[in-house]
């Protein structure tokens, strides 16, 4: 097991975050894809070679930027709007290096 995978580290507390209130809304493409990599671990798609937390937290911030722009703050945004961006930025990222290098290359036309 590696210390250092969040995946691995999220699957000791598996029963303990399935214990926590849902909070009901529509599960996105992100989510499932978040769910089922705490669950199954890494498959072979390019996104499973990033640790989760990266693979996660580039999603959020890949989208944001999609949304707000170049120069959109990190801090002051909540849950739901990490959320969405989240969804916007892996709509991206789940297709390869080859979708991230378009997006970013239309990003830095505009």
């Amino acid at each position: 097991m590696d210390a250092r995978d969040f995946a691995v580290q999220l699957q000791k507390h598996h029963g303990w975050i399935l214990d926590q209130p849902e909070v009901q809304a529509m599960r996105s493409f992100f989510e499932a894809y978040l769910t089922d990599r705490v669950l199954s671990g890494r498959g072979d798609r390019w996104i499973d070679r990033l640790e989760l937390n990266v693979a996660s937290r580039a999603c959020e911030v890949l989208g944001l930027r999609i949304a707000k722009g170049p120069d959109a703050a990190l801090a002051g945004r909540s849950e739901p709007d990490w959320m969405n961006y989240g969804v916007l930025g892996y709509d991206i990222v789940k297709d390869g290096p080859d979708a991230l290098s378009d997006c970013l290359t239309s990003m830095a036309r505009r």
